[in-house]
């Protein structure tokens, strides 16, 4: 199967929450954690199809005690796992359980803005008819209101410009509310 660039069409947001979660696991220092430079080439190296991805899933399943970081990042890749299944009762399986992990995460580490802006990238790109995004306004609210705490090393002038554009077409935030967050995300 041929590899896919990074900045194809719609992947864009997926591959940015695994991107983060890259990030996420280079700033571990959690014992029983994976090398974050071998998970980042990794990362960098998968192919967008089920396989691939599952592979990548089961990897971050295998952590030993993850951080809740680490757990947020798993639900996100998930809800990347569900959007290539053909199986609707899997999609469905991957969704909630995606769901499952972000809450968890969130109810460890409430007040890690980091966790709360993963969990709003992701419900938000969840069909409505799935009804899983209830918490996207909440995030929403606590990422602004807590702007001074959000700090993402190891963000590209791309990523942060395509995250920008993500946040400025989002139904969820205004155009002042979205560079408002992009702001502080780091140079665009």
């Amino acid at each position: 199967m041929e590899k896919y660039s990074y900045i194809q069409g719609g992947m864009k947001h997926w591959l940015l929450v695994l991107f983060l979660s890259a990030v996420a696991l280079a700033n571990a220092s959690v014992i029983g954690e994976p090398d974050p430079d071998a998970l980042r080439k990794e990362l960098f190296e998968l192919e967008l199809n089920p396989e691939e991805i599952s592979v990548f899933l089961e990897k971050l399943e295998s952590i030993e005690d993850p951080s809740p970081q680490i757990i947020a990042y798993k639900g996100s890749t998930c809800a990347f796992l569900a959007r290539y299944l053909f199986n609707p009762f899997k999609k469905i399986y991957y969704l909630n359980k995606s769901q499952k992990y972000l809450n968890r995460a969130v109810r460890l580490d409430p007040d890690n803005v980091e966790i709360r802006f993963l969990r709003f990238l992701t419900q938000s790109q969840i069909p409505a008819f799935f009804s899983l995004g209830y918490d996207v306004k909440s995030d929403k609210k606590y990422i602004i209101a807590h702007l001074d705490d959000f700090k993402l090393d190891g963000l590209t002038p791309e990523i942060v410009s395509y995250l920008t554009g993500f946040l400025q077409k989002s139904r969820y935030c205004t155009l002042d509310e979205a560079n408002m967050i992009a702001t502080y995300l780091g140079p665009g």
